[in-house]
């Protein structure tokens, strides 16, 4: 007889648990080997080890952004089709006069 701790009273031979869980029948279970001593992981090496990841993102957007205001300055800029369309309805609503129309 076996009582679990909810007190269920289970009929038969508690042993090793099989009654209880037939699966378990199906695993073997031994001693884990011991493993070899591990080799220390090499140091990391960035190429510039002066600068994080952080640090490289914000230098890339900032590029990005001096790239934007040379285009824009040059009139290399060519707008997105929506942006255009934004610029397009606000120009066009210029003769409405002041808020509210």
């Amino acid at each position: 007889v076996f009582i679990t701790p909810e007190g269920t009273v289970i009929e038969g031979r508690a042993g090793p648990g099989l009654d209880l869980f037939p699966g378990l029948a199906r695993y073997r279970f031994t001693t884990p080997q011991t493993p070899g001593r591990r080799q220390p992981a090499p140091p990391h090496t960035p190429a510039d080890p002066h600068r994080t990841r952080t640090a490289d993102k914000h230098a890339r957007r900032r590029a990005e952004r001096d790239r934007n205001r040379r285009a824009r300055a040059d009139g290399r800029c060519i707008e997105p089709p929506a942006v255009r369309a934004h610029i397009a309805a606000d120009d066009a609503a210029t003769h409405l006069g002041d808020p509210p129309y």
